[in-house]
Formats: structure tokens, sequence, C-alpha cells
């Protein structure tokens, strides 16, 4: 259903995308912009904020959203060139400086998510072993938990109760991994040997890890087995070190 706002003076009505739609700051069409006009759920997802912040910003205008996502727009210089071109003069200035809000805002949020992956934790399998799906992703569970782990105290308490406790800093790796996204990379060796090396580089380096050892109850028949390796949370340019040449799984 579409709705009316009122966006600097303007009446605007939101409507669905549609290359057919008016872009209420140009007058034009949304194919002669080279543009698709954009619906208030695409903008929402693009800024990663809900609909209702769309609706009250004071920069409401459509095609802007794409032009920055696909590129077209990525400066101020930008922004104005691509106003001079397009828009009416007496909104020229209105909509510079409500784009410019908006570059602000996705700046912020992008450096909001690269700061998310600033942390990573890999995991490392072994890929010549042909375990299957279910097999490779509790394996890959295990490496993972396990890792974690390790920043972790295990304490008997009185009664025989057991305790897993840890303490860490504001901005440290496991803040921002747990307060995170809780980003994992997959990756995948083809010999125990290489899994190995990649274990003893973890030692060398000092950074959290997990070798996990199958106990052949269900494959590799009945032999323990070297399946995969858990690193981190830690700092991704540290980790990248050692599995940075590794191919996705």
């Amino acid at each position: 259903m579409n709705k009316e706002i009122q966006l600097n003076g303007h009446k605007v009505e939101i409507c669905d995308s549609g290359s057919g739609s008016i872009d209420p700051w140009t007058g034009k069409k949304a194919d002669e912009l080279g543009v698709s006009l954009v619906g208030t759920s695409d903008m929402a997802s693009f800024m990663r904020v809900d609909e209702e912040t769309i609706y009250k910003l004071p920069h409401y205008g459509y095609p802007v959203y794409e032009l920055i996502s696909n590129g077209t727009i990525s400066s101020y210089s930008d922004l104005l060139s691509w106003c001079d071109k397009n828009i009416r003069e007496n909104d020229k200035f209105s909509y510079s400086k409500s784009v410019a809000d908006l570059l602000r805002i996705k700046r912020r949020k992008d450096m909001q998510e690269r700061q998310m992956t600033e942390v990573k934790q890999v995991i490392v399998v072994r890929k010549d072993l042909g375990m299957r799906k279910g097999k490779l992703v509790a394996q890959g569970s295990h490496a993972s938990l396990g890792s974690l782990l390790k920043f972790f105290t295990k304490r008997e308490r009185y009664g025989g109760s057991i305790e897993y406790s840890t303490l860490f800093k504001p901005g440290s790796a496991l803040d921002k991994w747990l307060n995170g996204i809780f980003t994992k990379i997959c990756v995948y060796v083809n010999s125990e040997q290489e899994l190995l090396d990649l274990d003893k580089k973890c030692e060398e380096l000092e950074i959290p890890h997990a070798l996990i050892t199958d106990a052949g109850l269900t494959e590799f028949h009945g032999v323990p087995t070297i399946t995969c390796l858990g690193i981190g949370p830690w700092d991704s340019g540290e980790i990248d070190k050692i599995t940075g040449n590794l191919p996705l799984l």
C-alpha cells in the first residue's frame, strides 16, 4: 500500500519499486534516471535499519539509495555532479544535504561492520578424509567450541559442581567476537600433516586453538583420527598468517 509523507515541504508518495515510478526530487521517471526507485523495505535493508527509521529520516528520497549502493555516488563531489545533472534547481540544496547525511550514515554502518570482522574464528577441516556432511559439521562444531573454551577456566566447586568462567577486557578479541556476529571461516587441507603443521604455528604465535581427534566410533573403522582444527576467535590478521592461503571449504 502506498503512503504519503512530507519531505522538505514536498508531498512524497512512498511506492513500490518500478521503472515507471516518479522520483519526487527530479520529477523524472526511474528509467529516465537509469535507476529503479526503491521501496521502503529495500531502503531499510540497504541501510540495515527498520522501516520506521526510514520514514523518520529527513533525507528520504528515492534513487539515491541505489546510486550509493551501486557506486554511482561514493563521494560528496559525485553527489554534487549528479545533482547538477538531475535535480530541479530549487531542490538542489535540500537534496545534496540530505544525501550527504545518508553517506555519513552508510559509512558509519560500514565501519561498524568492518570492526566486527576484525576478529574471526577459522575452522580447518581435512578434506582428504571424505567425511559425510553430517560428520563434517559435527567435527567442525567440536573445533569451534573447543577453541572457544581455551578462553575459559574450569573449576570444581563445592559439592562436585563444575564451573567454566572467563574474564575479558572491553575491545578484546573475545569481547568483539562474543558481542559481534560470530564470524567463522571454514577452509580445508588435504592431509593430517598439513593440519599438524598449522597446529604448530598456532602454538608458536600463541593463538588459542583446538585440534580435534575423532574417536572413530561411527567412521574411520574404529581408529582415532585427527579431523580438524579450530583457531580463535582471534585477530583476523594474525590468523591470516596461518590460514590466509587455504582454500574455502
